[in-house]
């Protein structure tokens, strides 16, 4: 083709000075690197819960030696249920203080302070005041705020980040959950007891001490930590894309800044009628609807199923329930880790997940229900279907939720994903919320839920 003449090429360019150009998209990071920074999320991301996770895996030791006796537990439900407190002082403390107090200045208070709580939390948890674990409540609501507030800081941190590391934060999530598990197994918490005469039950005693667990808990959050700053010692959030800091300063210099697609999306034809596009759109109505959805899962699967967990599962039997409860708890991080190769972008898919994970937790919900005397009682049959419940609820709810989360943040600017993703967080603990008060009511107000005998 002939070349335009110079005269015309010279009009149609504007000097640097009117417009400045914006730098090049930074290069994707080599896989070693890449690698690396998902194991330090996934290290630093393991922080959130765990030590909330934990206090309830000592449930069974602690409420032998305190006054509330087996009525703590709903009193613990209530006072997590307060520290959704956390996040809304969080998103207060960013917007007065104008953007100086950071995502990675509130990660660093997260870890630290529920460092600190857990090794209080170690000495003081026996200690009672006027016939009441006032000490221990005060930790645990110590705890409830840090860990509340992490639901919405760790995503929003995220927003800097490729749309893909958004799954190394929902495995190590995942593995928060399971540590205290597999630790409360080893030191023998909750154990199958001795039914003396048939009718008294005797309890083993554990490994190790409360204190010990607390910890040992303790320690892993000083781990997490130390790998979210190893994390951002490191420039590992120039890997895909520019981060939230320079696209704001291209913008107050007037340069134009369009967002670069992750590098790990192609087309596929499966993924012509998403919501209708999730992973692509920046349609509020979109996002918003995707919002529900995450609600409704940390409702039901977060909020509602961990109290309904022992009315479902022990009247199978100790094996069976412990069985149940480490299963589920493996299926979390192995799910997260799942969309790494796959990931559902469709609103048929998503929609697909939602129901699947929605028919196991009926299945579950309806066993707690008929609790002391569930279908199939005697035999392996029920006590099967059980803990293939209870894992399929786990893992296809961690699986839509690792989905959700990352369509949400994907599409438009740094700054617009990461206002949704601080979003996804307040829905996360709205929805949770919701289902922890219908658990407590149906357990201990009105009674619904019976326990199964332990002889």
């Amino acid at each position: 083709e002939p070349k335009a003449p110079a005269s015309r090429q010279s009009m149609s360019l504007p000097s640097m000075s009117e417009r400045p150009e914006a730098p090049p998209s930074p290069r994707p990071a080599p896989p070693r690197l890449s690698m690396l920074a998902c194991f330090l999320i996934g290290s630093f991301a393991l922080g959130s819960w765990i030590d909330i996770n934990g206090v309830f895996n000592q449930l069974p030791l602690m409420v032998k030696s305190l006054p509330e006796g087996w009525s703590l537990p709903s009193y613990l439900a209530v006072i997590v249920q307060l520290g959704n407190i956390g996040p809304a002082a969080f998103l207060l403390a960013s917007r007065l203080s104008r953007g100086k107090f950071t995502d990675r200045a509130g990660v660093f208070v997260i870890n630290a302070t529920g460092a600190v709580a857990l090794l209080v939390l170690a000495f003081v948890w026996p200690i009672t005041i006027d016939g009441r674990s006032l000490p221990l409540m005060l930790v645990v609501l110590t705890l409830s705020l840090v860990d509340c507030s992490s639901s919405v800081v760790y995503l929003s941190y995220m927003s800097a980040y490729p749309t893909a590391y958004l799954s190394a934060l929902y495995v190590g999530e995942g593995v928060g959950g399971l540590i205290p598990g597999l630790l409360a197994l080893i030191q023998g918490s909750g154990g199958a007891p001795e039914c003396i005469n048939g009718t008294h039950p005797e309890y083993a005693p554990p490994r190790y001490s409360v204190g010990a667990f607390y910890g040992l808990l303790c320690g892993m959050l000083c781990y997490s930590l130390l790998a979210f700053w190893l994390l951002t010692a490191w420039p590992f959030k120039l890997a895909n894309r520019p981060p939230l800091k320079t696209e704001q300063q291209l913008a107050a210099s007037g340069a134009q800044v369009s967002p670069q697609p992750d590098a790990s999306h192609r087309n596929t034809p499966d993924e012509t009628t998403s919501l209708r596009q999730p992973r692509r759109s920046g349609s509020a109505p979109n996002r918003a609807f995707l919002l529900c959805l995450v609600a409704l899962l940390n409702a039901w699967g977060t909020g509602l199923l961990p109290s309904l967990q022992s009315y479902s599962a022990l009247p199978y039997g100790y094996s069976a329930y412990h069985l149940a409860v480490t299963l589920a708890n493996l299926a979390n991080p192995l799910a997260c880790f799942a969309t790494f190769a796959w990931r559902a972008r469709t609103a048929r898919s998503l929609l697909a997940l939602v129901a699947a994970g929605c028919l196991a937790s009926g299945y579950v919900t309806t066993l707690a229900a008929m609790s002391p005397t569930p279908p199939l009682l005697h035999g392996g049959l029920g006590a099967a279907l059980m803990i293939i419940g209870w894992t399929a609820a786990s893992g296809l709810f961690s699986f839509a939720k690792a989905c959700i989360a990352a369509s949400v943040s994907e599409g438009g600017s740094s700054g617009e994903g990461r206002r949704w993703l601080r979003l996804t967080g307040v829905a996360t603990q709205a929805g949770a919320a919701v289902g922890a008060v219908v658990g407590f009511l149906l357990s201990v107000v009105f009674g619904v839920l019976k326990d199964a005998p332990p002889c």
